[in-house]
């Protein structure tokens, strides 16, 4: 797991997925969905298992984003556990999903963003979820602690 400065290179166990975070954080840096007060973390633990990369807002927004270059499936079921406790779910992903899959993440509120060439595209904005507060207040502790951890 990393915690990752503004402009910092990331890291991502999966070299062939590591290679959709570059223009996925152009993306989110250029949309604002990403700032310099963002707390960005790779790899994050959460639930027995590893978020791709889990972002905390300043005014504490979750998002988590799982990468994947093929499987669309399951990078959705991921996006759904995940949409269970983070206030936006995305999925991102090379090339163009069916459009069964597109229109079961947008059924689900799950974000889907593909690599265009050398640039992000969304396809499918995220809706923001409803989860437990007791679930939310967990999250943001543990983003936040590993803030702390990297300072």
């Amino acid at each position: 797991m990393v915690v990752m400065p503004w402009l910092s290179e990331p890291r991502i166990q999966n070299h062939e997925e590591a290679l959709l975070l570059p223009p996925l954080l152009d993306l989110l840096r250029a949309t604002g969905r990403v700032r310099e007060s963002t707390l960005v973390v790779s790899e994050f633990p959460w639930n027995g298992r590893r978020v791709d990369l889990a972002t905390l807002s300043v005014t504490r927004t979750t998002s988590a984003y799982e990468l994947k270059l093929a499987s669309f499936q399951r990078a959705l079921e991921q996006a759904m556990y995940n949409r269970l406790s983070f206030d936006r779910s995305w999925i991102v992903t090379r090339g163009l999903p069916k459009q069964t899959g597109l229109l079961q993440a947008a059924e689900n509120g799950i974000g889907v963003m593909t690599l265009d060439g050398a640039s992000m595209r969304i396809l499918v904005l995220a809706r923001p979820q409803q989860r437990s507060r007791t679930v939310r207040a967990r999250l943001v502790a543990k983003l936040q602690a590993e803030r702390s951890k990297s300072v």
